[in-house]
């Protein structure tokens, strides 16, 4: 079936982009129609499109359930610099793959790119590629193993779980990984995973954590992530990275600006500390980054914001244990260490990012039924602590407004 699908997109389809070539325009999406598949890809051409040039192309994956779509990272270019491609599964529906599913996916991207590159004007060498949830694993899993093929990965809602099925690439050149999660998403755990494993494989990293979203993304123009709008701003102005220079002055002097209207003390901390993991922040020279490394500086040394940092070990380690939690007893004792965390600092900032933990972590420890149990008589076991032994459930009005005012606080 797969060699079918690749015969009739190399060796048939020319002659249906040929004459179909006027109906892709610079600005619009269109199907890019292969025979054999249930779904096409979809072809999105840059609003600046033109032949003078060649063009870094983004492949995206969606969701379970979900159809091709560059919606995405259409969104977050602005419409601009990018070819955009939206990806069919051809593996979708396979009961029995008779080779790893991935290397058919990999192989499909591959014969569709080499078609692409003979109608369109794309760069061969900046290919990137992710998705969203099952397009986010997809994005993982092809970083992990086979990252020599892309010049950059992202994956949205989804992170890292470890897997035997190919062994792990290095990755050279320090290639860009874009990871964002919301911060009620149950995957975070594994986002949370996946920072430190693409980091011992050799990527640069780029971490966005969504406040106050579950499985989903920011979406609007007003609430697009900065940070992952500024990862594709970084990857269209290569190689030619002076492109930059006015872009990032500018974001500089907006933000000390903001920095030097924020009173308290925490505050400020929290706001710096978000604005080092900024992809921008990576160019600042010495002068740009001065004020806010002594306004970073000063506010560690006050008393307020040292028993934050104390509490925010705390939670760190909470987090570690939840990132390692495999299986449903080591959750649940995840859960109750990020619970107890914040009833012991139920005023804290680091108190309160403990309880959305205690949040993100319910409906799991809760779905009893979908984990894998040794027998029933362990599972009926389990059943019966949560029986006598309620979740917790923390009052989410004293809670979500700390990440609503935060939201705020670092647009």
């Amino acid at each position: 079936m797969i060699f079918r699908i690749f015969t009739i997109c190399l060796i048939l389809f020319p002659a249906v982009v040929s004459s179909a070539q006027s109906s892709y325009e610079p600005g619009k999406t269109a199907e890019f129609p292969c025979e054999g598949l249930p779904k096409s890809p979809l072809i999105y051409l840059p609003e600046n499109y033109s032949q003078s040039q060649t063009w870094p192309v983004i492949f995206h994956y969606h969701g379970t359930g979900g159809n091709p779509t560059v919606d995405i990272p259409l969104a977050y270019t602005g419409g601009r610099d990018f070819i955009i491609i939206g990806m069919p599964y051809i593996t979708q529906g396979q009961k029995r793959p008779k080779r790893d599913y991935l290397e058919q996916e990999l192989d499909f991207l591959k014969a569709l790119r080499t078609r692409l590159i003979t109608q369109f004007r794309i760069d061969p060498e900046r290919s990137y590629v992710g998705g969203f949830s099952k397009g986010g694993w997809f994005g993982s899993e092809y970083a992990e193993s086979m990252m020599s093929e892309f010049a950059g990965a992202y994956m949205l809602g989804a992170g890292w779980i470890g897997s035997k099925k190919r062994p792990a690439q290095r990755i050279a050149y320090k290639k860009p990984i874009y990871i964002g999660i919301g911060q009620l998403d149950g995957n975070q755990p594994h986002s949370i995973a996946a920072i430190q494993r693409f980091k011992e494989l050799g990527a640069s990293i780029t971490f966005d954590e969504y406040l106050l979203l579950g499985h989903s993304i920011p979406k609007g123009v007003s609430n697009l992530s900065e940070y992952f709008t500024q990862w594709f701003q970084i990857e269209s102005a290569r190689p030619a990275i002076n492109k930059l220079k006015a872009p990032v002055r500018i974001w500089a002097e907006k933000k000390t600006t903001d920095l030097e209207n924020i009173i308290t003390p925490l505050d400020r901390y929290l706001f710096i500390e978000h604005l080092r993991g900024a992809p921008f922040f990576r160019y600042l020279n010495q002068n740009q980054r001065k004020p806010f490394e002594h306004s970073y500086a000063e506010a560690i040394k006050i008393p307020d914001v040292r028993v934050e940092l104390a509490i925010k070990k705390e939670y760190l380690d909470a987090l570690t244990a939840e990132s390692k939690a495999h299986d449903i007893e080591a959750k649940y004792a995840a859960l109750l260490k990020s619970w107890a965390i914040y009833q012991d600092h139920p005023d804290t900032h680091y108190g309160k990012r403990s309880a959305i933990g205690v949040m993100r972590m319910r409906p799991q420890v809760l779905a009893v039924q979908r984990w894998n149990w040794p027998n029933s008589k362990s599972r009926q076991a389990f059943i019966e602590k949560l029986n006598s032994n309620p979740l917790p459930f923390p009052d989410e009005s004293t809670i979500k407004p700390e990440f609503k005012r935060l939201q705020k606080l670092l647009r």
